[in-house]
This record gives C-alpha cells, sequence and structure tokens, in this order.
C-alpha cells in the first residue's frame, strides 16, 4: 500500500471509514443518485461495435462505474491503492457486469501499455492539492477516439455554507478549486484533448458525510436536503 504524500488531503484511514458501512448497490440504485451518468452516457459515442473498456481512477467500491454500466456495456477496470479492498470486484460481478482487472497503485505512480475506451473518476481529484497532475494523468491510458470523463462535486456558495456548518471535518478533505469546469477543461485541453461536453450535470443537494450531533441537527440535516432536492427537480423539470 502507498503511503500519502503531502498533496494527498485524505489518508488512507478516511477511505476505509467511509466505506466500512458501505453495502451492496444495485447499478439501478447507483445510476438514480448519479444524475451525470444519464447525461454522459448519451455522449459517449464510438465509430465501431468492437467491446469498450473503460477504466475508473480511484475505483473503490465501484458505485460510479456502476452508475455509467447502468446505461452503457463496457469491461470494468480500475485503479486503487488500497490491494485490501475487493469492493469494485464485488459490485462489478454480482450485479453481472463485466469485470476486467483492477491495477493496485498510487494513480501517480501508475502505468500500463493498456489502453482504453472510456477513463474517468468520480469525487477523487478534489482531494488532492496537485489537481491538475492527477487530471493530466487521465489522458495517458485513453484509446485514440476514447473519452476522458472526470466528475467532482460542487462545494461553494451555498454547498460551501452548508458543509461549514454541518460537516466542515470532510469539507477539509476537499479542493474547492478543482470544482470550476472551465479550469478542468482547460488542463484536459494542454493534454491535447477535444472537450465533448463541460457543465453541471446534476441537481441541487445537500448532502453529509458526518452524522454527528444531536437528533435534532440530524433531523435538520434530513429535512433540509429533502426540501433542496425537492426544489431542484421542479426547477429543472419546469426549465
Amino acid at each position: 500500500e502507498e503511503a500519502s504524500n503531502q498533496n494527498d488531503l485524505t489518508a488512507k484511514e478516511y477511505w476505509d471509514q467511509r466505506q466500512e458501512a458501505l453495502v451492496f448497490r444495485t447499478a439501478a440504485e447507483c445510476a438514480s443518485d448519479s444524475e451525470w451518468a444519464a447525461k454522459i452516457a448519451d455522449k459517449l459515442v464510438f465509430v465501431d461495435d468492437s467491446p469498450k473498456r473503460m477504466l475508473e481512477f480511484g475505483c473503490n467500491p465501484g458505485h460510479s462505474s456502476l452508475a455509467l454500466l447502468h446505461y452503457r456495456d463496457f469491461e470494468a477496470n480500475g485503479v486503487d491503492f488500497n490491494k485490501h479492498d475487493v469492493r469494485f470486484q464485488e459490485s462489478i460481478t454480482r450485479n453481472g457486469k463485466r469485470l476486467g482487472q483492477v491495477f493496485i497503485a498510487d494513480v501517480r505512480k501508475f502505468h500500463t501499455e493498456e489502453r482504453f475506451d472510456l477513463v474517468f473518476s468520480c469525487g477523487f481529484v478534489e482531494h488532492f492539492a496537485d489537481f491538475p497532475h492527477l487530471i493530466g494523468l487521465h489522458a495517458a491510458p485513453v484509446k485514440k477516439g476514447g473519452y476522458v470523463l472526470v466528475v467532482v462535486p460542487n462545494f461553494k456558495k451555498l454547498q460551501w455554507l452548508y458543509h461549514a456548518v454541518f460537516d466542515a471535518a470532510d469539507l477539509a478533505q476537499h479542493n474547492l478549486e478543482v470544482m470550476n469546469v472551465g479550469l478542468i477543461a482547460d488542463i484536459l485541453r494542454k493534454q491535447g484533448l477535444e472537450i465533448v461536453t463541460s457543465g453541471h450535470a446534476g441537481y441541487l443537494r445537500f448532502w453529509n458525510y458526518s452524522a454527528e450531533g444531536g437528533v435534532l441537527r440530524r433531523n435538520f440535516m434530513r429535512v433540509t436536503s429533502k426540501i433542496a432536492r425537492m426544489v431542484a427537480a421542479f426547477v429543472v423539470r419546469a426549465g
């Protein structure tokens, strides 16, 4: 296992704690919580019908890959630094999806001669201070004519206030500078990639990692999140 370096905003223990309570999820359940997946799936146009392969950076527990696999057929491959975590493999196989290989490596040191039709990460690059380097690495293993996808949350403005009040410890594990679609697009252009689509792909929703506090605080979080999702859905559908 790789030790964290000075550019990491998180440590291995952070991910162990976040994932230890996770339960098995179906691809449909993962897709329902990932509005971006449906919007992106239609953008992935290939010139032939050969079997396609994708590679996810920071792949455990596999929920992001499953969100895409709900809409499109790929062989799922991943890169993760935790050699003891097999949630990705279990998530893919138990959902009846095609499983390829899991490479055990720090993404910054990862190298393969293999090439993939889609290289992506979701909720990954914002946990690093050197995010431009991390984003740039997505371009190395992608096939000619393939796609790179970088998905990050948006913790700015109202979201920042919510997390600062109710989930400050987890907010500190995120680099807000990378939460800028224009910046991500510019970094990928410098890698020689053409931008197919760039923008906000999800609904406004409040969520938190920490549920510390009394019952009143936790109930307030749940009610606030529910109202935000209802309002966001209404705005999106009405527009």
